[in-house]
């Protein structure tokens, strides 16, 4: 019966990361005991263009809920409506989100860590 049971968990956690593309750490599987991939490790980047002028800009603070959201679990219906948000509170003509996250490689010289894009949302 356990084989059965841990068959049927693994089945599932396959079809739910490629149909809604969740993560291991989102509870996907047995892989969210080994990943590092969890909120410290992911951060984002919000640039706003205004009048072809592109420039990073900071997060208003009463939309930090909103940003963990979108951190944990980087849909595009949650980034999406947050960019909206951002893009309507400063005026800009545009707003890219980008969610990064931290890729590691072992090297010769130790271990590397670079933060990579996870998701990207350009509004409008």
């Amino acid at each position: 019966m356990a084989p059965l049971l841990l068959l049927a968990i693994a089945a599932i956690a396959v079809v739910r990361h490629h149909t809604v593309d969740q993560s291991p750490w989102q509870g996907v599987g047995f892989g969210m005991f080994s990943s590092y991939d969890y909120l410290p490790s992911r951060t984002a980047r919000l640039t706003a263009t205004v009048d072809g002028e592109t420039t990073a800009i900071a997060l208003p603070n009463d939309l930090r809920d909103e940003l963990e959201r979108v951190l944990v679990a980087p849909g595009d219906d949650d980034a999406v409506a947050l960019a909206e948000e951002i893009m309507d509170r400063s005026g800009a003509d545009a707003v890219r989100l980008q969610v990064l996250g931290h890729d590691v490689d072992d090297t010769p010289d130790g271990l590397r860590i670079t933060l990579v894009p996870i998701r990207t949302v350009d509004v409008p």
